[in-house]
């Protein structure tokens, strides 16, 4: 992404590593957040972590890549470890540019099952703006898990 959430967590975190693909996005939020404690790559993540934290990624690739996101996500999940995923709710009607970037976008039973055949104990909140929310998840404009690693 743009570095953003990075830059964000880096104020919370001991250390924070940041991982993009596409180059162009990656150079412009090195250029923009720079911290001691914020490093980039553009290679998927190798080693484990306490915490992951996939915000609104999963979404920009097809259901194939998604489920191996997850994988990967939790092979480098340590043990007691945790993971936050978002996505946005799956729409009827969604608009050209969405239709363009998101390639798969998934109700909250189809995100809920996906996560649970993977973590130990997942919790999905629904997302409006501010607000977090165990209610109302068919109306969500976001999903926000966290998902636990025994």
């Amino acid at each position: 992404g743009t570095g953003y959430g990075s830059n964000l967590l880096s104020q919370f975190a001991k250390s924070v590593n940041a991982t993009e693909l596409d180059l162009s996005l990656l150079v412009r939020a090195r250029e923009r957040f720079q911290k001691d404690n914020l490093a980039y790559t553009d290679t998927p993540i190798q080693q484990q972590y306490d915490v992951v934290v996939s915000l609104e990624v999963i979404e920009h690739m097809s259901k194939e890549y998604g489920y191996k996101l997850l994988d990967h996500i939790h092979a480098h999940t340590k043990s007691k470890g945790l993971a936050f995923i978002s996505t946005p709710r799956k729409i009827d009607n969604p608009s050209e540019n969405r239709k363009e970037y998101h390639l798969h976008e998934y109700t909250h039973q189809e995100f809920r099952a996906m996560l649970e055949e993977r973590f130990d104990a997942v919790l999905v909140f629904a997302q409006n703006d501010e607000l977090i929310s165990s209610q109302n998840l068919d109306n969500a404009w976001n999903f926000m898990a966290i998902c636990f690693k025994s």
